[in-house]
């Protein structure tokens, strides 16, 4: 499954080698990166001049926010679900003795307290737009400690969002927690210096912190290294755009290595590369439950990929169809309230076209006015067709927006009709339930 990374186990070579890993999976989800796009165009897009539909030749282009509603919907429906009351933490132990029930109260008293601090649940908030938007969550923690003077703000366990464009992984793996990943960071060389200070558990060698801020006054300094340097950032232009802007990059690399030169393996390590060129951490992953302190979920599983599809991504065409519709039958509207006006003949005065304007013709000359076929305006129908289409399509069930289906119906009957029609809802906040918040909170 390509789960272990195969290179010689020296820092010239890691580093060369994880920033090749970077660049390759990054690139070969190109075509997953430029739908997200568009998607994101369409969520939050004012007009059609900013879509795929700019394309069009319609003179309107307002935009319907179907998919902008949906994301909305699935939203709040999602955070209801996961978090219907205060009291949604609880901790269940199979083992019934008192000793046990102790250390239950103090778990659920202790986390409570912890996951209200640190505001758990606007990141929940975060991580769930993620789902919805991309199809993929990711989730680490770290211990952080955040004291101001004599004042202690918040001292304890946090968990963290990933952005999912700054991850990438094996997409062939048999499962993520299996699967070597590359998480991409970018900090300001102030916060990195920080991090080194005050987060000595980090474990960053200050030789090699050191040889990087040489490595950047010797840049500034010399035009004509800074020519012959093959660095190349994502996101920086160029090497003097990547130092100019005060910012380094770390790509952190979790996973197996083998060294076929020693014929050794290495299990669950951590090596970070700064610059694309300095190992600046090696070592093993002391975290005790073991495997990465990173979790992933999806929102609708691909085979033989690891990268999943989310709940919009092919409603895209559904939204293009709808701005097009409604924009055609507007253009249409338009026409009819203000024709194209067809002169014949030369014996025609000139005239302003204007409400009881009096045109005089020839007996050759004639007016006529052009006015298109009025059966576009019936596009309303399939806009309603449409949109209740994609809602289905979602997942989203009728009930949570308020829409009775049709029909006298029966206590059992309506129960029976609920649950069904909520099923896909149910399941897909069961599996981030199952794959994201459990994980994080036992990690």
């Amino acid at each position: 499954m390509n789960n272990v990374l195969q290179v010689e186990y020296t820092p010239d070579k890691l580093a060369t080698r994880i920033s090749d890993m970077w660049v390759m999976w990054d690139s070969a989800r190109n075509t997953w990166k430029s739908d997200k796009q568009e998607l994101r165009n369409y969520l939050f897009a004012t007009s059609t001049r900013s879509t795929s539909n700019a394309q069009l030749p319609w003179k309107n282009s307002s935009v319907t926010p179907k998919l902008t509603q949906i994301r909305d919907n699935l939203h709040a429906n999602y955070m209801a679900a996961l978090f219907p009351n205060e009291n949604w933490f609880y901790w269940e132990s199979t083992d019934k003795n008192q000793q046990v029930y102790k250390k239950r109260s103090a778990i659920i008293n202790y986390m409570k307290q912890k996951l209200k601090a640190s505001n758990f649940q606007l990141l929940i908030s975060r991580l769930v737009y993620d789902y919805i938007d991309f199809g993929n969550v990711f989730v680490t923690h770290d211990y952080m400690r955040d004291v101001v003077g004599t004042t202690v703000r918040y001292v304890g366990p946090k968990a963290y969002r990933l952005d999912p464009h700054d991850v990438v992984m094996n997409p062939v793996a048999d499962e993520f927690n299996n699967a070597p990943v590359v998480r991409r960071m970018l900090k300001s060389v102030g916060d990195f210096l920080h991090d080194i200070e005050t987060k000595p558990a980090l474990g960053y060698d200050k030789s090699v912190v050191n040889k990087v801020m040489e490595f950047r006054r010797e840049l500034r300094d010399d035009a004509e290294m800074r020519k012959s340097t093959n660095l190349s950032i994502d996101g920086f232009g160029s090497i003097d755009e990547y130092l100019n802007s005060d910012m380094v990059e770390l790509l952190e690399f979790w996973g197996n290595i083998y060294d076929p030169d020693t014929q050794k393996l290495y299990k669950n390590q951590i090596i970070t590369v700064v610059d694309r060129m300095y190992v600046i951490r090696m070592k093993e992953n002391e975290n005790w439950i073991g495997g990465k302190p990173m979790y992933h979920c999806g929102w609708r599983l691909r085979p033989e990929n690891l990268w999943a599809q989310g709940p919009l991504d092919q409603l895209v065409g559904l939204q293009y169809r709808i701005d097009h519709l409604e924009n055609l039958k507007a253009d249409v509207f338009d026409l009819i309230a203000y024709p194209v006006i067809k002169v014949k003949g030369n014996t025609v005065e000139e005239f302003e076209y204007s409400p009881g304007e009096m045109v005089f013709c020839g007996d050759e000359g004639d007016i006529e006015f052009l006015r298109p076929d009025a059966t576009a305006l019936q596009a309303d129908i399939q806009i309603n067709e449409l949109m209740n289409r994609m809602e289905e399509l979602a997942g989203a069930p009728k009930q949570a927006m308020g829409i009775r289906t049709p029909g006298e119906k029966t206590k059992y009957e309506v129960q029976t009709l609920e649950n069904a029609a909520g099923r896909i809802f149910q399941h897909k906040v069961a599996w981030f339930e199952r794959n994201i918040i459990e994980p994080i909170i036992n990690s």
